[in-house]
């Protein structure tokens, strides 16, 4: 088997995936983006969740007979993040005659094992193809509309914040398009410079949303890549050092020092700007304030919690946002109170795990499309993961960013290898001979 031939075979989608699957996750995570443009009523916004399921549905009917017994086979492993979380809400509502838990748990349910079908008949990297998708309209929608807004945060006039959304909340988004447009960028052809371009744009809102959180994990994100990026290359021997890269090596530094020493206001200026575009030395804002008063905030959180023995059980899903006196803005804190310590602990060491699950896989793949996708996921890992410290979006179904992040939760190994690539490459021609299985060519 020729390596062209080997690569083509080692990861990608089995077979051409379902086109109206693809368009249907699309439009959910649209729409869930859509819903903070304006003040929607329950049903509107049940509407992206309607989408999940019923794409769950046409996975059901598209099922081969392999693919519908690895469905329901799939479906145990993840059991516990997709039942105990939302389980022990619904139960706990049913007890204490809040409707609101029941409704908010159930709908967790149904929408964890809608993703755990759909991933069972489409592969993750559609999956992230179809969040890219999604990416893309939201921002040309967003930029299209609020294009003025866009200028007058960047002049520094006010903080960016379009419609019902929050500066946070629009910015955590924004980083959280970056690795999967990343991704697109890396692996596509001709229409590279375009995904960049909306790189750009996410970089961009982050900056005129003053998103602090936003902005450092999407430096963790970077950082932790290209630590990977040179522990790989070394593992496989591609890094060479030879003295034409010291040369190289040593002009760039040297040219750095010399502009330094030349302009010593190069370094205060952009220490100024990038004060300013934070706010780090704002009276309501700045480094002294506790993480803009969080801290006091985790404080009373925690203090609340020890008074009521919400240490096990929790408070009931989506009830630290019913008190406007208590924005938690911490993702695991605001689990541990809405869900108990179990659940967040169970919640949190399955990022972990699929963290720490990915980077070994990437470390050890040589297949260049595979690796990329390897990337992205822990991209995307990172900045989800880091952000949620100031964020409060660890487990929901609210925003795009959300809803990725549920479907890594509920994701197992085979989501990752063991497929094809894309139908988009040409495949390599088949041999077959009497008596012996196919082989490549």
């Amino acid at each position: 088997m020729n390596s062209r031939a080997r690569k083509y075979t080692q990861f990608g989608t089995e077979g051409r995936p379902s086109l109206v699957l693809r368009v249907m996750l699309s439009i959910a995570l649209v729409l869930s983006f859509l819903e903070y443009f304006l003040t929607l009523s329950p049903a509107i916004q049940l509407v992206p969740v309607a989408f999940v399921v019923g794409g769950a549905v046409v996975s059901l009917a598209k099922a081969k007979n392999e693919q519908t017994r690895r469905m329901f086979a799939t479906l145990i492993a993840p059991a516990f993040v997709m039942l105990l979380l939302p389980a022990v809400s619904v139960v706990r509502g049913l007890l204490t005659g809040r409707v609101s838990e029941v409704e908010y748990g159930s709908l967790v349910i149904v929408t964890l094992i809608s993703v755990r079908i759909i991933l069972a008949v489409l592969p993750l990297p559609e999956v992230f193809r179809s969040y890219v998708t999604a990416a893309v309209i939201s921002l040309v929608i967003l930029v299209g509309t609020t294009f003025g807004a866009v200028v007058e945060s960047a002049l520094g006039q006010v903080r960016y914040a379009p419609y019902e959304f929050h500066p946070n909340l629009i910015a955590f988004l924004a980083v959280g398009f970056i690795p999967a447009l990343w991704w697109r960028y890396r692996d596509l052809g001709t229409r590279r410079p375009l995904m960049l371009l909306f790189v750009g744009v996410c970089v961009v809102i982050i900056v005129v949303a003053s998103s602090r959180g936003s902005a450092i994990a999407l430096a963790a994100g970077v950082c932790y890549m290209g630590i990977m990026s040179a522990v790989w290359a070394v593992k496989h021997g591609r890094i060479r050092l030879t003295p034409g890269k010291f040369v190289v090596i040593g002009c760039v530094v040297a040219g750095a020092m010399s502009l330094l020493v030349v302009n010593s206001q190069i370094p205060q200026k952009l220490g100024t700007a990038f004060s300013d575009a934070f706010a780090l030395d704002n009276e309501y804002r700045g480094l002294d304030t506790g993480l803009t008063g969080r801290v006091d905030v985790w404080a009373r959180t925690l203090y609340l919690m020890n008074s009521n023995d919400l240490w096990l059980f929790g408070n009931g899903l989506r009830t630290s946002g019913e008190d406007a006196d208590l924005p938690i803005d911490n993702g695991y804190l605001t689990l541990v109170y809405e869900a108990g310590i179990l659940v967040a602990i169970a919640v949190t060491l399955r990022f972990v795990w699929l963290t720490f699950a990915v980077s070994r896989w990437y470390l050890r793949e040589t297949d260049p499309r595979a690796r990329r996708f390897y990337a992205a996921v822990l991209f995307t890992l990172i900045v989800f993961l880091t952000n949620n410290i100031v964020a409060r979006f660890l487990f929901g179904i609210g925003n795009p960013f959300s809803i990725l992040s549920l479907v890594l939760l509920v994701s197992v190994p085979s989501d990752f290898v063991k497929y094809r690539v894309s139908t988009d490459i040409p495949r390599p021609a088949v041999k077959r001979t009497q008596g012996l299985p196919a082989r490549i060519a």
